[in-house]
């Protein structure tokens, strides 16, 4: 911050161009902020999405093992449930 007072060759900025130069630093942060806002939610659109995948995948996982378990099941098992 102290390059403002001290810009060209040392001389100490006027009072008009300090408040130009504050101004630019306070729209650079307003701009930075309001950037950073819209890639927090786009962040958390793509988090929720994720999360979305995720519960599918595994309701998928565990109906696919229950299949597998059902058609692998060793031959004992089969005969005693049909007793």
């Amino acid at each position: 911050m102290l390059g403002i007072f001290t810009a060209h060759g040392g001389k100490s900025l006027n009072q008009e161009q300090l408040n130009q130069a504050l101004a630019l630093t306070s729209q650079e942060l307003a701009n930075q902020l309001a950037e950073e806002k819209n890639t927090k939610n786009l962040l958390a659109v793509q988090l929720t999405d994720a999360q979305q995948t995720i519960a599918s995948l595994q309701t998928e996982i565990k109906e696919l093992t229950q299949q597998l378990d059902e058609v692998t099941k060793p031959e004992e098992i089969i005969e005693q449930e049909g007793e």
